[in-house]
């Protein structure tokens, strides 16, 4: 009898002991993929062996981990914590897919899920690529717009109504700047302005306003330059029209000063020249800057100067002459004067 209540308590122990460890080895309920959450942690493991990132940098199952088994049953873990957690990881991969604008209707998963762990992870997946692809619509179409090579086909922003509308405000944008641009160097460069028949009407009315006013800028920059040489040739200070105040004043500015500069020059040679009594030359600067009679006016100048130096000259040798002369007859008639005095005595 003594024998049999031994036995009977070595088996009880027996049991007791196995299912202990069973407990600790599968803490918590797993998935149809072994996978489950651990209330402990809040992580979400398989017993799977799955790694954290793939060759490509997916996101993927959280590793299993001796860790993450302390033993305690958390067999009641909501459903839908699991759902979140699949859900986040499709999130974060459509949103790396988005940065390419790879688009997958039926996304591959980092490793094997049941049907409905796998509508979870595609519902993230849908959701990481709009948000993110209605982030970056605008610029992918302002870029296109401008004329730049988009690294995401327009179809792809056709995912969303919100993502297309972006792409083409985007769009619009670029087409706007590139159309005002091109209109305005045309414009510069006198050349007629010629603009794709399929532009959106508003586009082809901007660029064709900026060729008009750039024209017209260009006529009143012209009439302040030409303003500015004439002035300068005349000799005028230099004092700036108000009707050319703003952006025309540099054109004026730089008419009278590109003439002012050359009018310098000119003027201290043929004053040089003329005074010198050198060959009469016309220098190429004049000629081409149309100043031949600065050059005229200032080396008859220069001559003038030279026979009024050579009369001021010729003068003050007179003058010193007399004053010598002036001395020495003063002198003489100093000394006759003691000379009759002298005899007096």
């Amino acid at each position: 009898m003594k024998f049999r209540a031994y036995i009977l308590i070595l088996f009880s122990l027996f049991l007791i002991s196995y299912s202990s460890t069973d407990v600790s080895a599968h803490s918590g309920r797993t998935n149809s993929s072994g996978c489950h959450n651990n209330r402990s942690t809040g992580g979400y493991h398989c017993h799977g062996g799955y790694g954290d990132t793939t060759s490509n940098g997916r996101s993927t199952v959280e590793s299993y981990k001796d860790s993450d088994l302390n033993g305690e049953n958390d067999s009641y873990q909501d459903l839908q914590e699991i759902g979140i957690n699949i859900e986040n990881m499709g999130l974060k991969d459509g949103e790396q897919d988005a940065e390419h604008g790879s688009f997958q209707e039926n996304p591959k998963p980092p490793g094997e899920l049941s049907n409905a762990e796998y509508g979870w992870y595609k519902e993230g997946y849908k959701k990481g690529y709009k948000t993110k692809i209605d982030g970056i619509a605008y610029e992918q179409g302002y870029q296109k717009g401008l004329g730049f090579k988009s690294k995401i086909t327009p179809e792809k922003f056709a995912i969303t109504s919100k993502a297309k509308a972006k792409f083409n405000s985007g769009y619009l944008k670029g087409q706007t700047e590139k159309w005002i641009y091109t209109a305005k160097l045309a414009a510069s460069e006198s050349k007629p302005l010629s603009l794709p028949k399929d532009l959106p009407r508003d586009v082809t009315n901007l660029a064709k306003d900026a060729y008009e006013k750039r024209l017209s800028n260009i006529k009143k920059e012209e009439e302040a330059y030409q303003e500015g040489l004439s002035s300068a040739r005349k000799e005028e200070d230099y004092s700036v029209p108000t009707k050319y105040e703003g952006l025309s004043a540099l054109y004026y500015q730089k008419g009278y000063y590109t003439i002012f500069n050359q009018l310098i020059n000119i003027k201290n040679t043929a004053l040089k020249e003329g005074w010198s009594g050198e060959k009469y030359k016309v220098p190429s600067a004049a000629e081409e800057y149309n100043l031949q009679y600065i050059y005229q006016k200032y080396y008859e100048e220069g001559k003038r100067k030279k026979i009024i130096d050579k009369i001021y000259q010729v003068g003050m040798i007179f003058l010193i002459l007399a004053c010598f002369l002036f001395i020495v007859f003063i002198t003489y008639k100093i000394q006759e004067k003691i000379k009759q005095k002298n005899a007096l005595k």
